[in-house]
């Protein structure tokens, strides 16, 4: 399975054939489609270049040369500044252009164009710059850490949350907890682990993008909000992050270093029954597994979601009544 790409980009692969000198497109995705308005019937098979500007079709004609380890397609248009399309309408689409040289199907050289419409790209920028802004509005530094207290992340939550469900936002959340932060509070005191906190916090930072953010829940618990992130990604963003840490013990200042591992609990912002209680749920689920392993990394699944396939009716309690004495109340025998 190809994922050098996002679901929301279009991909069109082509051909390069040197026997026969041609370029041609032999598979377009879904979002290609929708953006070029082509079905594949119109132009998988066809000429790549008969869907390109003049002067990237000048370019290709000019500088690809049709010799095995020469000067293909793939070199060509990787180092075209502005890429574009041109669609069912004869109009010119602009995109963001990687070339990904694919898996041969047979002796020619295929690569896959993964194109991101430019004025999508600056629409989710802008977008984020304003989440940003709201973050920043309802935001309160901790004295201690120097990180957005409790409130401000509750608040954040609740604004992706929004953005989410009206399907602009892909977005997880999680909690990454301190391993034996109680026992570290023993033998360093306060200062040292309130260091230890800022020194984890750093270093998610540094290797975190910038527009995701960070904030103290509790001494040994610091939320995350990865934003425009999927769970399969979000795993692997956090499995590396928690490694990190654990390879960058803590220098104090008497030159002694203290070791530190972290456990991280994470889910999907969105499709819950009870969204709104998200960072509530990870605190509960964080604080049950305290003390049985460290380092590790845990999707947190739903706390009241039910077995597929269950009904409710059937698992229901049973509720106990007593039936009234004497004749039933009907409107014959109720006192006026």
């Amino acid at each position: 399975m190809f994922i050098g790409h996002r679901s929301n980009d279009a991909v069109i692969t082509i051909c390069q054939n040197n026997e026969k000198q041609s370029i041609e497109i032999r598979d377009v995705n879904k979002v290609a489609e929708e953006a070029t308005g082509f079905a594949p019937p119109e132009i998988v098979g066809q000429p790549l270049g008969k869907f390109l500007p003049d002067r990237i079709v000048q370019l290709i004609k000019e500088y690809v040369e049709f010799e095995d380890d020469a000067n293909d397609v793939g070199s060509v248009l990787s180092k075209v500044q502005s890429f574009a399309l041109i669609d069912k309408q004869g109009r010119e689409l602009s995109f963001k252009l990687k070339v990904v040289r694919s898996e041969s199907l047979d002796r020619n050289a295929y690569f896959k164009l993964i194109l991101q419409d430019m004025m999508g790209i600056r629409r989710n920028e802008a977008f984020r710059a304003i989440l940003q802004e709201n973050f920043k509005g309802h935001e309160v530094i901790d004295a201690d850490t120097g990180l957005p207290d409790r409130y401000s992340i509750d608040k954040d939550l609740e604004l992706v949350l929004y953005y989410v469900n009206k399907s602009e936002l892909k977005a997880c959340f999680a909690l990454l907890e301190i391993d034996g932060f109680d026992d570290l509070m023993g033998r360093y005191g306060k200062p040292n682990c309130t260091g230890i906190v800022k020194h984890v916090a750093a270093i998610a930072k540094q290797n975190l993008r910038g527009d995701d953010t960070l904030g103290i829940i509790s001494p040994p618990q610091v939320g995350i909000l990865l934003i425009d992130t999927n769970v399969e990604s979000a795993r692997m963003v956090l499995n590396r992050l928690r490694w990190l840490i654990a390879a960058n013990p803590l220098t104090l200042d008497d030159k002694s270093q203290v070791s530190i591992t972290v456990s991280i609990g994470f889910s999907g912002i969105g499709g819950r029954v009870n969204d709104r209680n998200l960072l509530s749920d990870c605190e509960t689920y964080m604080t049950a597994i305290r003390g049985k392993g460290t380092n590790a990394l845990v999707e947190i699944g739903e706390v009241d979601k039910r077995q597929r396939g269950e009904d409710r009716r059937k698992t229901s309690m049973s509720v106990s009544f007593d039936r009234r004495k004497g004749p039933r109340r009907t409107i014959e025998n109720t006192p006026v």
